[in-house]
């Protein structure tokens, strides 16, 4: 192939607008059409129906000449072809890595503009995390990334994990809390369900998706000039298995359960993925009732509320303080009511001597009612000193149900 000929220098996204509908099959069969070698796929948590296209220098498509022969070609494929094509399948909104592919007008021969456009993701449905973290780890990383969190027992598990606001689901799972807690997450987004854990400080991650849609246009036996068939780039350019290596060291599996893992991948969207996973690596299928959303089937949920390690050590040293010199079992301690009602009638027999003393003429009338405004002083700052304490207690209850009490 000639040095000033067209080829791949690398390979795009091209995203259909964002919709629900599967139309991988009708985009594949227009890359076939216009005779481009793509990767096709429909993917509720990649954003919808997109593909893998290859691209020259330029960032032009390219298409597969369509000529006999051992040699593969390549050319430019017309920009309004492709346009009209996308427009015809899907509308206008489709976009080309990251870009918008539209026309200025109808008229056949106008050039074609790029303008930036975002492209769509999924909205996460549910996720749950597992987790061996002590609670006051995660108050602190509640804190953090200020969310709460629902919990269930999980078992040898620990604890299974979700996030208490469902408005924090996409955060969680962004944000990366869960790969802190040193578990297991999986999480839902439509049909499709991932799982996912942290092994040697990479995330490893499984979708279980619809499978890709391969388009090859060559003609048989067709190699470029590095001896590659198009075949052969699409096998390099995506995977449909998942490699299990990474999940048999982690849960240390033995022969059959690598086994059943190494079905398991090669499926498809299924209901029961999730379920089929936690019962090969011996998961408690607690975590499965918090990825169901369904707040009645783990009404024995707590929720743990933010609380920074600053409060922590601020709490349990008042606790250690109080354990260490708790409040004398003195008369007014024991009885607090029957010691405000003499205190009250001592004070008012003060207020009265010195009223009397005063009004006779006699100095030292003061100091009765000096002592009368001390001791009622005293009543008062001793009344709110315990009620801070009981409002300030270290360890309330939890919270169940979903409420805080």
């Amino acid at each position: 192939m000639s040095a000033f000929e067209p080829e791949p220098a690398y390979w795009a996204r091209l995203d259909l607008p964002a919709s629900e509908a599967d139309r991988a099959e009708d985009l594949a069969g227009l890359f076939r059409q216009l005779r481009v070698p793509a990767a096709v796929r429909h993917s509720q948590s990649e954003g919808g129906t997109f593909a893998l296209v290859p691209l020259d220098d330029d960032g032009s498509p390219l298409e597969v000449v369509d000529t006999y022969g051992p040699e593969l070609q390549w050319s430019r494929l017309d920009q309004d072809r492709l346009i009209s094509g996308l427009n015809r399948l899907a509308g206008r909104g489709s976009t080309l890595a990251g870009e918008r592919i539209e026309q200025l007008d109808d008229e056949p021969g106008v050039e074609a503009v790029l303008e930036t456009a975002p492209v769509g993701s999924g909205h996460v449905d549910a996720i749950v995390w597992t987790t061996h973290e002590k609670p006051g780890v995660l108050e602190a990383l509640a804190a953090r990334f200020d969310m709460s969190f629902a919990a269930v027992d999980a078992g040898e598990m620990g604890l299974a994990l979700t996030v208490h606001d469902p408005a924090d689901r996409d955060r969680a799972l962004t944000g990366g809390v869960w790969a802190m807690t040193d578990g297991i997450a999986m999480w839902r987004v439509g049909e499709e369900t991932s799982a996912a854990f942290i092994h040697r400080r990479h995330a490893v991650v499984m979708t279980w998706r619809r499978p890709w849609l391969r388009v090859d246009p060559s003609k048989p036996g067709q190699v470029d000039h590095n001896g590659a068939t198009v075949s052969a780039m699409l096998s390099d350019l995506v995977l449909d298995e998942a490699d299990p290596a990474a999940w048999v060291e982690r849960f240390r599996l033995d022969q059959e359960r690598s086994a059943h893992l190494r079905a398991l991948f090669r499926r498809g969207p299924h209901a029961a993925a999730l379920h089929d996973l936690c019962a090969i690596l011996r998961i408690h299928p607690s975590a499965l009732l918090l990825l169901s959303n369904d707040e009645e089937s783990y009404a024995d949920r707590i929720v743990i509320t933010a609380r920074s390690l600053r409060q922590q050590f601020r709490d349990e040293m008042r606790a250690e303080v109080e354990a260490a010199a708790p409040e004398p079992s003195s008369f007014r301690r024991r009885h607090p009511r029957l010691w405000l009602a003499l205190s009250a009638v001592v004070i008012l027999g003060l207020v009265v001597f010195a009223a009397t003393g005063w009004s006779d003429g006699r100095l030292t009338a003061w100091i009765p009612g000096l002592v009368a405004l001390i001791w009622s002083a005293s009543l008062v700052i001793d009344g709110s000193v315990r009620r801070a304490r009981r409002g300030n207690s270290p360890h309330p209850a939890p919270a169940r149900d979903g409420h805080d009490r």
